[in-house]
């Protein structure tokens, strides 16, 4: 039921390191509240893929 999910941030993951990393030099320093969104979905995007991993395993164990 979660392997679906936990490929799904997996891959969402790795998009957003591709486009964190293309956008990375186009930020000056009017836009460092767009860098700090960055980085905040950044955090976001691996908790959640932390989570969908902690719980794929539980079901698995279980």
């Amino acid at each position: 039921m979660f392997s679906p999910l936990l490929n799904l941030f997996v891959i969402l993951n790795i998009f957003f390191y591709i486009e964190m990393d293309q956008n990375i030099n186009d930020f000056d320093d009017e836009s460092n509240d767009k860098l700090e969104l960055y980085v905040v979905l950044q955090a976001v995007m691996q908790e959640l893929h932390a989570l969908c991993a902690v719980a794929f395993v539980v079901i698995e164990v279980v």
